[in-house]
C-alpha cells in the first residue's frame, strides 16, 4: 500500500467521549516515522484503564501498536486507507482482530470488532474533538 503517516493525520487531536464512562484518546502528529497516542477510560466505579498506542512506519509498511495497561504490545497491519478512514487488522489476535477509525468533521469513531470466544463481537467508541 502506497501511503505515509501523513495520510493518518486525521487522527491528530484530543478526543473525548460523551458516554457515561469517560473515555478519551489523544494522538500526536506524525514525526520521524511515528505517531504516538494514548487512550484512557475512567469507569463510574473509579477504575481507570489505559492503553499506550503508536502508529509507525517500518520497511514501507504502517503498523498500529497497542499496549494495554503497559502489557505486551499487539501489532495490527494497515489493511485499508481512505480519506479520513483507516482499517488495521491482526487475524491472529484474540480480540479484537479489526480496528476501523473514521473521522467525520469533529467526530472520530473507532469500530472494534472480531471473534470473541468464537462468536462475532463488536463495539464502537465515538469521540468529539476538543478545541
Amino acid at each position: 500500500m502506497d501511503c505515509s503517516l501523513d495520510d493518518l493525520e486525521f487522527l491528530v487531536g484530543h478526543w473525548v467521549s460523551e458516554r457515561e464512562d469517560e473515555n478519551e484518546e489523544l494522538w500526536m502528529e506524525p514525526k520521524a516515522g511515528i505517531m504516538l497516542g494514548l487512550n484512557r477510560s475512567l469507569r463510574k466505579s473509579g477504575e481507570a484503564t489505559y492503553e499506550f498506542l503508536r502508529i509507525e512506519l517500518r520497511d514501507d509498511e504502517i503498523f498500529y501498536v497497542a499496549s494495554p495497561k503497559g502489557q505486551a504490545t499487539t501489532e495490527f497491519d494497515l489493511a485499508e486507507l481512505g480519506e479520513n478512514r483507516a482499517v488495521f487488522t491482526n487475524p491472529e489476535h484474540d480480540f479484537p482482530q479489526r480496528l476501523e477509525y473514521t473521522r467525520d468533521g469533529d467526530i472520530l469513531s473507532a469500530q472494534v470488532s472480531g471473534l470473541r470466544d468464537g462468536k462475532p463481537s463488536e463495539f464502537t467508541l465515538t469521540w468529539t474533538l476538543q478545541k
